[in-house]
């Protein structure tokens, strides 16, 4: 089994997945003596799923045999009846490459900036988030294009130079070659949410399939309900969802914890309650903020960590979030 996960490893293979019962094989004994186990599994490597993304593997039980057939569906497209969610706003780390970036947001941050304190710092975020998605992707849109083209460009412009050195036009184009791999290396690592490896090592291509598994392991395209049926229904998987989160976000009343807690003996010393209870300093919310990674999932707001501690100045950004700590009163739209 060692060897045939080293297998798998070494050929770069990504389980599909599956549908229908959630084993393969039954060996029909009665009792303790029944086993069942999905030993039957259907794999592809990046290039396969690069060309079916939307591929299912579904279990189809059979009636002669202690296995179940595997039926692979290849589809390029998502199957009919599911729809899009509308793009909301995510920031981009690639973004701050650009050499106009600092000086695009710094302008978007004043022209937002009304207020000062939590609230200004509300106004100048949505003002940032208004203006900067058009921006990125007006000069980030369609990276993988950009870079198909610049290589046939300087393909073209070395198979003319044959018997010289390289010009001025064609080191221009290398130049914009390695700055265009770099930022799409840069998108995809964010994607891939793979924190041990960094950008800039020409890592594209792992980056890529782990961004499509990402892609393939968090798409919701059926959902059991609540009376233990299996539905591929769009409208069926929505309403569940919906009635799951208002079921566990509503209030389920109070207990008084009084007579509970009293049974509870203390552990924490004073010394421990006063460092609990000190005042927040802005060298505690800047050690909170670059202890984050600055790719992983970004708040409500779309901005990740990374777009704070590249702003990070000493002064924008944790007067206001010590405004909070020192009333304990949140603004909408801060959390």
């Amino acid at each position: 089994m060692h060897a045939f996960h080293e297998a798998i490893s070494d050929c770069a293979l990504q389980d599909l997945g599956w549908r229908g019962v959630p084993f393969t094989c039954d060996n029909r004994q009665q009792g303790n003596m029944n086993v069942k186990a999905r030993l039957d599994r259907a794999f592809a490597n990046a290039d396969f799923l690069q060309m079916f993304e939307f591929s299912i593997v579904k279990h189809i039980s059979s009636v002669e045999s202690d296995h179940c057939f595997l039926l692979a569906e290849c589809r390029a497209t998502a199957a009919m009846g599911w729809s899009r969610a509308t793009q909301s706003f995510r920031y981009e780390n690639v973004w701050q490459s650009h050499a106009d970036y600092d000086e695009k947001v710094r302008k978007m941050w004043q022209s937002g900036a009304g207020q000062g304190g939590l609230q200004g710092i509300v106004d100048a975020l949505s003002m940032v988030q208004s203006e900067l998605g058009a921006w990125g992707h007006k000069e980030f849109w369609n990276m993988e294009r950009r870079v198909r083209k610049l290589q046939k460009r300087l393909e073209r412009l070395r198979t003319a130079a044959i018997g010289c050195g390289p010009n001025d036009e064609e080191r221009v184009v290398a130049s914009q070659l390695r700055e265009a791999l770099r930022q799409e290396e840069i998108w995809l690592k964010q994607r891939s949410r793979v924190l041990w490896l960094h950008a800039g090592d020409r890592n594209t291509s792992y980056f890529q399939a782990q961004a499509r598994q990402r892609k393939r392991i968090n798409r919701i395209t059926s959902l059991e309900l609540a009376d233990g049926h299996v539905s591929s229904d769009p409208g069926e998987v929505k309403e569940e969802i919906t009635h799951f989160y208002h079921a566990l976000y509503q209030s389920q009343g109070y207990n008084p914890m009084e007579g509970l807690l009293q049974c509870v003996q203390p552990r924490v010393t004073d010394d421990m309650n006063y460092t609990l209870e000190r005042e927040y300093t802005a060298a505690d919310v800047k050690i909170a903020l670059f202890d984050m990674a600055p790719s992983k999932a970004p708040g409500v707001d779309g901005f990740t960590a990374g777009f704070y501690q590249r702003h990070w100045d000493g002064g924008r950004y944790h007067f206001g979030y010590l405004e909070f700590f020192e009333r304990r009163r949140i603004t909408f739209g801060t959390e």
